[in-house]
């Protein structure tokens, strides 16, 4: 099945699924004060369809949202995930779905985030910092740091095991299941360290 076949398959079926919330938003039943106390505001569910189409690498992000002001759950919104639009390189791309307030902290500098994030992948912080593209096991690396620092940021809503899909531009991708964090993915090689 094609990304443009499948695309409005989850729209229908997150319609149907989440009918009762649009339901309880439209009665009053649930207010807004009670969305952001369950974490459920500014977005409510997001689905993330990655694939091939054509031989090309496609991302679409799939978002249902409250509207407070015509009370009822928008969407769902579709937004194909383009890097060549935000001006990123189409050799590696990252784009965060969901929760990441300890994502967003890794760049600040000197945080206790982003000293977390060096030590756990110092090998791929250099290839960023130098402007070096990732390979797809590196790419991966720096995923799996975020995702482990994110689940101790938010145990409740994040957690292992995660799921690692990768979509190359070319040749296969993977999927790899990590039943649980590894606070160190990659060291430099003997004599390196420091520089």
């Amino acid at each position: 099945m094609s990304i443009e076949g499948l695309v409005p398959i989850v729209e229908n079926e997150a319609r149907t699924a989440l009918a009762f919330m649009r339901n309880d938003i439209e009665s009053g039943k649930l207010t807004k004060d009670q969305a952001i106390k369950y974490r459920i505001d500014p977005v409510t569910v997001e689905y993330v369809i990655g694939g091939y189409e054509g031989a090309i690498p496609r991302v679409i992000a799939i978002t249902l949202k409250p509207d407070w002001q015509a009370k009822t759950l928008a969407g769902p919104s579709r937004e194909p995930v383009d890097p060549t639009k935000e001006g990123d390189s189409v050799d590696s791309y990252i784009c965060w779905f969901g929760r990441h307030s300890a994502i967003e902290k890794s760049a600040i500098a000197d945080s206790e985030e982003q000293k977390e994030f060096a030590a756990r992948v110092p090998v791929e912080l250099a290839a960023i910092v130098a402007k070096h593209h990732l390979t797809l096991n590196q790419a991966s690396n720096v995923v799996r740091a975020f995702l482990g620092m994110q689940s101790k940021a938010d145990q409740e809503f994040v957690g292992f095991p995660i799921t690692l899909v990768t979509i190359p531009k070319s040749g296969n991708g993977w999927v790899r299941v990590y039943k649980e964090d590894a606070v160190v993915l990659s060291q430099p090689p003997e004599g390196k360290a420091g520089r």
